[in-house]
């Protein structure tokens, strides 16, 4: 009888003991996906500061803050185990809301050429396409799919508006257009590589 008791106060202290964890999982869920969606008002406040000619400090801070939160928030999921479909969607969505609406401002001030955003966009629609059929046609766990050359173009897309700051605050114009001119030129053509080249792997894999 007391083995019983025993047994049975040990499952419920089980028991009781997993509804505070799952709901500490919910909460550091919450958490990082709230981190994840700052880079939004943050990227409007980015744009917004441009648009006002505000000091290039106040923009550099601004995109501090944005690029640690794209970077803790997927090292927290991951060392907190929760990482998620509805997660992996977010950051990628904040991410392209940040790179769309930055690059289409310094476009309007006349520092990036106006087909930037328009390939940062194509580039966000090939990749989830590509990603849902790779899940389908090669067995695919993961939510989205990542290559090498898409992440480095990525990567280009994200910092271009700091760069594109920076630069044309110590070069003279000619110089500017010239850096510009030449690194946009060759995103775009990573951009194009990585997007044929994933699909002729969804193609070949079907």
């Amino acid at each position: 009888m007391g083995g019983r008791m025993m047994t049975k106060a040990r499952r419920g202290g089980t028991c009781m003991g997993g509804r505070p964890k799952d709901g500490r999982r919910l909460f550091a869920t919450v958490l990082i996906d709230l981190l994840t969606l700052s880079r939004i008002p943050l990227a409007a406040v980015f744009c917004a500061l441009s648009l006002a000619g505000e000091s290039l400090a106040s923009r550099v801070a601004l995109f501090a803050l944005i690029a640690l939160s794209d970077l803790f928030d997927g090292r927290l999921a991951r060392r907190l185990a929760v990482q998620s479909a509805l997660g992996a969607i977010l950051d990628v969505t904040a991410d392209l809301f940040f790179v769309t609406t930055a690059i289409t401002t310094l476009c309007m001030l006349g520092l990036l050429p106006w087909w930037l955003p328009c390939v940062a966009l194509l580039m966000f629609v090939e990749f989830v396409i590509t990603s849902l059929a790779a899940r389908r046609q090669r067995g695919e766990r993961a939510m989205l799919w990542y290559d090498r050359v898409g992440r480095a173009v990525a990567v280009a897309l994200y910092v271009m508006p700091l760069g594109a700051l920076v630069l044309h605050s110590v070069l003279r114009d000619s110089a500017y257009v010239a850096v510009i001119g030449v690194s946009c030129a060759v995103v775009t053509v990573l951009a194009f590589a990585s997007a044929a080249l994933r699909v002729k792997k969804v193609l070949t894999s079907s």
